[in-house]
């Protein structure tokens, strides 16, 4: 009985450290946002971690309009292939930053990565608008 209750305590525990380990990777705190087609939004009282959307479409351009905003902490956008190749980030430092980013697309991927991290960022906002061209 005492080795059943052992293995029964021991899966359990697995199953919870397993759990843990597929969890989203972001802790955030007073969080409103939206989501769409060409346009990804938030605003939070505490950012840490990232968020990632998949994002597709053709062309040899893409255009990103964004706004970053945190009163402390950093907050950053970046966007990268599939495969982890970097195309693109900005970020706050400790500050704001708005810009109309364009750069060039390589390959024959139609499916990015657009991503938003925070590292302790505080009291801030996020606004990005993509188009490709």
């Amino acid at each position: 009985m005492k080795k059943v209750l052992a293995l029964t305590l021991v899966a359990l525990f697995a199953a919870l450290a397993l759990s843990g380990c597929a969890q989203s990777q972001i802790v955030k705190t007073g969080f409103v946002g939206s989501s769409g087609n060409s346009a990804w939004s938030g605003r939070f009282a505490s950012y840490r971690g990232f968020e990632e959307k998949r994002v597709s479409g053709g062309g040899n351009i893409m255009c990103l309009d964004y706004k970053l905003a945190a009163e402390s902490g950093r907050l950053r956008v970046s966007v990268e292939t599939p495969d982890g190749t970097p195309l693109f980030s900005a970020d706050t430092g400790q500050g704001d930053a708005a810009y109309d980013a364009r750069f060039p697309l390589t390959g024959d991927n139609t499916v990015f990565i657009l991503r938003v991290t925070g590292e302790r960022a505080k009291n801030g906002s996020f606004q990005l608008e993509w188009r490709f061209e």
